[in-house]
């Protein structure tokens, strides 16, 4: 009986260590040619209430990553929308740290959190290195959201009905402090006078002729701006915005992995002074090209974010591959055309980016 016991509480901890490396050479364009390497080390500890025999429904979850390396958008593109989602300096840092309930439809979470992680996201489009693909710049650029590589503090309602459709709601600290004051994102602070971002979105199932799944999601949010002196235009004015997001498988062939999947992203921010006002992303995936068990994926994929009257809208094209090498090993090759990078002062000409990421998983 004692074996069974340890055996459930061993299975009630589930830990995960992940590394991404990205190889990045700018051929030109942008601010100037070059090449570059980034990395990423996460390490997370996941901790099931139930298995370990305390209560039903609960979950502690611990996120901690390390980036490092050189800053391809920073200094040798110049894109507005970030080439590579895990551009973030060097930093040490916790990422998400949350405790979870469950009561019947409900999920409540609260603690360090991710925003990107239930809001604003799509699966199709998580398969791209581009940063637009993983949340709308319509609020990556415009305020200060809690998503990688600096979240913050908040609570989250998700009510799920009957698989039919899905409601969630947050509240985030509006302004988190800076690495450069909060070196590993432990100084947390929830205070109306430090700003509030609020957040809801409501998620829509669909099926089509049978088996071809699909996921639509409605969003809206409203950042309310410190009392104080912000530093950042985002903080000195509160902004609102929209969005909706698209996931639909297209073709499943029979028998088989294989499948064509397609995504669709739009942003809307009609407050004024927002360095993005709009955006549209798109982009279709095939499953399954040379392996009939769709472990791997051909995508390609644009992002076109409008910018305000004083700079060229940005638009990037990416084409990326992404294949298993083993269980644990994956390799991502992957071009991007940029056009109209909007990141600097100046009007810069299209970058033409190749990238190879390695993930490995422990």
């Amino acid at each position: 009986m004692s074996n069974e016991i340890e055996r459930k509480k061993d299975e009630a901890i589930e830990l995960t260590a992940n590394y991404t490396a990205d190889n990045v050479y700018n051929f030109n364009g942008g601010i100037e040619s070059g090449y570059a390497y980034l990395g990423m080390a996460q390490f997370c500890v996941n901790f099931d209430t139930e298995k370990a025999g305390w209560w039903n429904g609960g979950t502690f979850y611990l996120h901690a990553t390390s980036t490092h390396g050189d800053s391809p958008s920073a200094d040798l593109i110049g894109d507005v929308q970030v080439a590579s989602n895990i551009e973030a300096g060097d930093h040490t840092f916790f990422q998400e740290f949350w405790f979870s309930q469950k009561l019947g439809q409900f999920e409540v979470i609260a603690g360090l959190q991710d925003l990107n992680v239930e809001y604003a996201n799509t699966e199709y489009a998580g398969e791209y290195l581009n940063s637009s693909f993983g949340i709308p710049p319509t609020i990556s650029c415009n305020l200060p959201a809690p998503i990688f590589p600096l979240t913050a503090l908040g609570a989250s309602v998700k009510w799920s009905a009957n698989d039919k459709f899905t409601v969630m709601a947050a509240l985030y600290e509006g302004c988190s402090t800076g690495f450069d004051a909060n070196p590993h994102n432990l100084k947390w602070n929830i205070d109306s006078k430090e700003g509030l971002l609020a957040i809801s979105e409501v998620q829509l199932p669909v099926t089509l002729s049978g088996n071809l799944d699909g996921t639509y999601k409605m969003g809206f949010y409203h950042y309310f701006p410190s009392s104080g002196n912000g530093n950042t235009p985002a903080e000195q004015s509160k902004s609102i915005g929209y969005y909706f997001l698209g996931d639909q498988t297209l073709y499943q062939m029979e028998g088989h992995n294989r499948s064509l999947g397609f995504f669709t992203q739009l942003g809307i921010a009609p407050t004024k002074d927002n360095p993005v006002s709009f955006y549209i992303g798109t982009g279709i995936n095939y499953y399954g090209v040379f392996n009939k068990d769709g472990d791997d994926v051909l995508g390609l994929a644009i992002a076109h974010a409008h910018m305000g009257v004083i700079k060229l809208d940005e638009t990037a094209i990416e084409l990326t591959y992404k294949c298993n090498v083993t269980n644990n090993i994956y390799l991502q090759p992957d071009f991007q055309y940029i056009v109209h990078p909007a990141g600097t002062d100046v009007e810069l000409p299209a970058a033409k980016v190749g990238m190879i990421r390695l993930g490995i998983t422990f």
